[in-house]
C-alpha cells in the first residue's frame, strides 16, 4: 500500500454516482433475463456509491462469476495490504488497491488499479473501465426486500412487516441554545417535522447532507411528541461539512404489530449556507451607476457569551460575525489600483453578526467609468469569501472560515457612445486623423515627399503594431498616398503590400496579401471583395481596402484607406501617428524618442515615427519585443489582524485570445518569421510557385538631384486659398440632404473632417 496525493479536484466532492443495486453481490445474472452489465464505457474517474445494497465493494471472490449483473464480476483483492492494516483506508487517507476479475474458471483472470477514499461518512473510488465485455465492478452484498416486507433501508437485512404508511416530511433550521461552564453557546440545529403526523404512530428520522446520512443524527422511535428532540446538531456534522451545503431529513412510520418501519420518504432539500439572488444569471450595471447585490444567511451565525451578562447584544453584534470579502479580476501590471467595480461596502467586505443573520445583506457596487471604447460590454466577476485568518474567535464559529461562493457574473454596460467615432485614419493624399479627432496633413509638413514606412499605431503594453507604407502619389507633386499595410501581433503578422520599388534599376511591382500566424495571439483576418478587417486580440481592428488609385495624371494599384478602430486595451497605452488615445487631444503629436509633444512641429512628429528599412515589417522581421501579461488580483493575509486583507496579483493571459482565424483564399499563408529569420536577400532568392506571390523587398534608391529639383509644390488656382476652399466646400456640404440627417441624428460626427478631405 502507499499513499497518494488527492487530485487538483477533491475526489470526496465528485458529482459521479453509482446507485444500481444489481451490481450487489446478492444479485445473481442467472436469476434475471436482462443484459449482462459491461463498464467498458465507464469513464476513467472518482465515483461515490449510493446504492442501498451497500457501498463497499466485496473482498471475497464471487466464485465462477455470474453475480452483480455481469458474467466476470470485478471484486477488491487484499494482495499487497501490509499486515496490521485494513483494506479500506482511515478517514481522509487515499489507497491504491487491485481489482481482480473472476470468471467460471478461476478468481484472477484479469487486474485492474482502484483507488480508495475515506471522506468520513463515505467511500468513493476512482475507476478505469475495464476491458473486454461482459464485466463490471461490484458494489454491495444486500438485496431488496421481499415483496410486501421492508426495512430501515428497503434492503436485507431486518426484512418484515411494516405498516404501510407515510408522511410527508420538512426540514427547517433553528437556534438551538444550551448553557456550558456559564456561558450560553448557540448554534444552527436541524427539525424534520411532517404536518401529517400524528400521536398514533413512532417515527424513525434520519438526516443526510448532499445526500450523505449522517449516523450520528439517526433517531428511531421517535414518540410524537418528541419530534422536536430529534433534530441535527452542528456537533454532528462540522467535522466534515461546511456551510453551502443541501440538508433534507427523511420519516418511517413505526406501528405496533409490525417488526419494520414504513416506506421512507424524504423533504425537498434546504440549502444551508449563504445564497446569492439570482446568481445563476448574474448582475448587469451601468458605467458610473450603482446597483445592491442581494446577499442571503440560510444558516444561523452561532455565538458563545457570558450567562446573564448585561452585554449580551455587544457581544452578538461584535464578537460572533461572519466577515465577507471581495476580490475581482484585474487588467494591470504594477498594481491593482484600476477597477472594473468599485465596492461601497467598507474595507471590501460584508459583517453579519449572530443578531442580524436573518436580515437581507448586501454588498453595493458601482460600474467603473473606463473612458474607453469598448466593442461589447465588460463582463468581470465578483468573488465573496470567508478568510479564516480575519475571522471571529468563537470556537463555534469555525464551520464558517474559508467558506467560497460561486463566482458572480457581473455584465458593465459600456456607456461612452459617444467616442465610438474615435478612429485614426490615413485617407489618401494622406489626410491624417489621431484616436483623439485632430487631423493633420502628412504632405504639407515636409519640403519634399519623404516615401516609406511609419508607425501608426504601436501599443505600449501589448505585443501590438500597425505600420503603413507611403508611396509618391505622383512623381511631380509632393504628395504621398496609401500602398501597404502590416499589422503584427506578438510573433503572428499580416501584410498587404501593393508597393512599387526599384531594385537594381528596375521597376518592381508588389501584389500580395500574406499572413504569418505563429503562435496563440492569432490575428483575426475576414475579408469581403478587396475590404480586409484584421482584428488584434485586444480587439483593435484595422480595415483597409486595395483597388486602383487615381491621383492627378498618374494611376496606379494601391490602397486608399486605412482605418484604425480603438478597443478598452488601447486607453492611454497608444503611440505612433494616431496618436495617444486618452480623450485628450492636446498630446496627439508626441515624438518617437524624446517624448515631447510637438502640436507647432508636426514635420518632427511625423519624421520620428518614419522606421529604417533594417525594422520593417514589410520585409518579414519581428524585431524582439516585450510586453505584459494580464494579472488577476486575490486577496491575501495581511500582516496583522488590524488590517484587511492585501491584494496580490497573479499572472494570467492578457487578454481574450481569437482562437478562430477566418481567411479568404487570397490571403498567402506562410511559415513563421522570427527575429532571425533572414538578412536582406536579393531578388534572385525569391522562390516563385503556383501558390506562394512574388515578394520584393521595398527598396527607395536615391533619385538624381535635377529630378527633385523638378518637383514643384501645389498651389491653388483661378484666385483660390486654404481658407475660401474651405468656406466653399463647408458651405456645399451643409445644403446636401446627408448633412442634415447626419447632424439631427448623429450629433457626434464632425464635419469639419470631411470638409478637410475634400480641400
Amino acid at each position: 500500500m502507499f499513499i497518494v496525493e488527492s487530485d487538483n479536484q477533491e475526489p470526496c466532492e465528485t458529482n459521479n454516482f453509482i446507485d444500481d443495486w444489481t451490481r450487489s453481490v446478492a444479485y445473481n445474472l442467472n436469476d434475471s433475463k436482462i443484459q449482462e452489465r459491461c463498464d467498458s464505457f465507464l469513464v476513467e474517474d472518482w465515483y461515490r456509491v449510493v446504492s442501498g445494497a451497500g457501498e463497499l465493494m466485496p473482498t471475497e471472490c464471487p466464485v465462477e462469476g455470474f453475480q452483480c449483473g455481469t458474467m466476470n464480476p470485478v471484486w477488491l483483492s487484499t494482495e499487497g495490504v501490509l499486515e496490521g492494516e485494513d483494506t479500506y483506508p482511515a478517514v481522509g487517507k487515499t489507497v491504491s488497491r487491485l481489482g481482480f476479475v473472476a470468471n467460471y474458471e478461476n478468481c484472477v483472470s484479469k487486474k485492474y488499479p482502484i483507488k480508495i477514499k475515506n471522506c468520513g461518512q463515505y467511500y468513493v473510488y476512482y475507476l478505469k473501465p475495464v476491458q473486454g465485455c461482459p464485466s463490471a465492478y461490484c458494489f454491495g452484498t444486500e438485496r431488496p426486500c421481499p415483496a410486501g416486507q421492508s426495512s430501515e433501508t428497503g434492503f436485507t437485512p431486518g426484512c418484515g412487516s411494516f405498516p404501510n404508511v407515510t408522511v410527508s416530511p420538512k426540514v427547517s433550521v433553528q437556534m438551538h441554545q444550551e448553557t456550558e461552564r456559564g456561558k450560553v453557546h448557540v448554534t444552527p440545529k436541524f427539525e424534520c417535522s411532517a404536518d401529517d403526523a400524528t400521536e398514533e404512530y413512532r417515527y424513525d428520522v434520519k438526516y443526510y447532507i448532499n445526500n450523505v446520512q449522517i449516523d450520528k443524527a439517526t433517531h428511531r422511535n421517535v414518540l410524537y411528541d418528541d419530534l422536536e428532540k430529534a433534530s441535527m446538531l452542528q456537533t454532528h456534522w462540522e467535522d466534515v461539512f461546511k456551510p453551502n451545503m443541501f440538508v433534507k431529513c427523511s420519516m418511517q412510520v413505526r406501528a405496533d404489530g409490525y417488526t419494520s418501519p414504513g416506506p421512507q420518504t424524504f423533504s425537498t432539500e434546504f440549502f444551508a449556507g449563504i445564497k446569492v439572488k439570482n446568481i445563476e444569471k448574474g448582475f448587469i450595471v451601468d458605467e458610473g451607476k450603482k446597483i445592491k447585490i442581494p446577499i442571503e444567511f440560510t444558516l444561523p451565525v452561532g455565538c458563545i457569551y457570558p450567562l446573564n451578562s448585561p452585554a449580551e447584544q455587544f457581544f452578538r453584534e461584535k464578537s460572533c460575525f461572519v466577515d465577507l470579502y471581495n476580490a475581482i479580476p484585474k487588467y494591470q501590471k504594477d498594481d491593482c489600483a484600476s477597477k472594473d467595480l468599485q465596492f461601497l461596502t467598507q474595507k471590501c467586505k460584508v459583517r453579519i453578526s449572530n443578531s442580524n443573520w436573518n436580515k437581507q445583506h448586501y454588498v453595493e457596487i458601482r460600474g467603473e467609468v473606463d473612458q474607453k471604447v469598448n466593442i461589447r460590454n465588460r463582463l468581470t466577476f465578483l468573488r465573496l469569501w470567508s478568510d479564516a485568518s480575519h475571522a471571529s474567535t468563537i470556537t463555534n464559529l469555525g464551520i464558517w472560515n474559508n467558506v467560497h461562493l460561486p463566482d458572480i457574473k457581473v455584465l458593465i454596460n459600456d456607456t461612452e457612445e459617444a467616442i465610438l467615432t474615435s478612429s485614426c485614419y490615413s485617407h489618401n493624399d494622406p489626410h491624417m486623423r489621431t484616436f483623439d479627432g485632430t487631423t493633420w496633413e502628412l504632405q504639407d509638413n515636409f519640403d519634399e515627399p519623404s516615401a516609406g514606412e511609419y508607425i501608426m499605431y504601436k501599443h505600449e503594453r501589448l505585443p501590438q503594431q500597425i505600420n503603413a507604407y507611403f508611396r509618391e502619389c505622383n512623381p511631380g507633386y509632393p504628395a504621398l498616398c496609401n500602398c501597404g499595410v502590416a499589422v503584427r501581433s506578438a510573433n503572428s503578422l499580416f501584410v498587404a503590400n501593393f508597393c512599387e520599388t526599384k531594385y537594381k534599376g528596375e521597376k518592381r511591382v508588389n501584389r500580395y496579401v500574406a499572413s504569418w500566424m505563429c503562435d496563440d495571439q492569432n490575428l483575426v483576418v475576414t475579408e469581403s471583395g478587396n475590404t480586409y478587417k484584421v482584428q488584434l486580440p485586444s480587439g483593435t481592428l484595422v480595415e483597409f481596402s486595395h483597388r486602383n488609385v487615381v491621383y492627378g495624371n498618374e494611376k496606379f494599384y494601391g490602397i486608399q484607406n486605412i482605418d484604425i478602430q480603438p478597443s478598452q486595451f488601447d486607453f492611454n497605452h497608444t503611440t505612433g501617428l494616431c496618436g495617444r488615445f486618452n480623450g485628450y487631444n492636446g498630446d496627439d503629436f508626441i515624438e518617437q524618442h524624446t517624448f515631447i509633444n510637438h502640436p507647432n512641429d508636426i514635420w518632427r512628429f511625423a519624421k520620428s515615427w518614419k522606421i529604417e528599412q533594417k525594422d520593417s515589417l514589410f520585409e518579414g522581421k519581428l524585431p524582439d519585443i516585450k510586453y505584459f501579461l494580464q494579472e488577476y488580483c486575490t486577496c491575501n493575509t495581511p500582516a496583522t489582524k488590524l488590517e484587511p486583507p492585501s491584494y496580490t496579483c497573479l499572472k494570467s493571459s492578457q487578454m481574450n485570445k481569437c482562437r478562430q482565424t477566418q481567411t479568404a483564399k487570397s490571403v498567402y499563408h506562410a511559415s513563421c518569421i522570427t527575429s532571425n529569420y533572414r538578412s536582406k536577400r536579393d531578388v534572385s532568392e525569391i522562390d516563385y510557385t503556383d501558390e506562394k506571390p512574388p515578394m520584393y523587398p521595398i527598396i527607395i534608391e536615391p533619385e538624381e538631384e535635377h529630378v527633385r529639383k523638378a518637383k514643384k509644390r501645389l498651389g491653388w488656382k483661378n484666385g483660390l486659398t486654404d481658407e475660401i476652399a474651405k468656406d466653399k466646400c463647408q458651405r456645399a456640404f451643409a445644403q446636401t440632404i446627408s448633412y442634415s440627417a447626419c447632424s439631427k441624428y448623429v450629433p457626434s460626427v464632425n464635419s469639419t473632417d470631411y470638409v478637410e478631405e475634400c480641400v
